[in-house]
């Protein structure tokens, strides 16, 4: 990799494996999505006025992404 990045025209860089210490978890991504669809269900919460509806519109999209994938 040094190699080719000896190669690299100016202004461009290699930081090599340094990059891997700065990558998160599993557990981090995992936290960080259930914290997204929490986010995302108040903001349906507060948009749509119910607690009830946003549990729908959030359910109903592992569907659509089913849907997508088959189509």
């Amino acid at each position: 990799m040094e190699d080719l990045a000896s190669r690299l025209p100016d202004g461009y860089g290699y930081d090599g494996p340094a990059r891997l210490n700065q990558e998160s978890s599993p557990a981090a991504d995992r936290g960080n999505f259930g914290m997204a669809i929490v986010f995302v269900f108040l903001v349906l919460a507060a948009l749509y006025e119910s607690w009830a509806v946003p549990f729908a519109v959030l359910l109903g999209i592992p569907f659509a992404v089913l849907g997508a994938y088959l189509g």
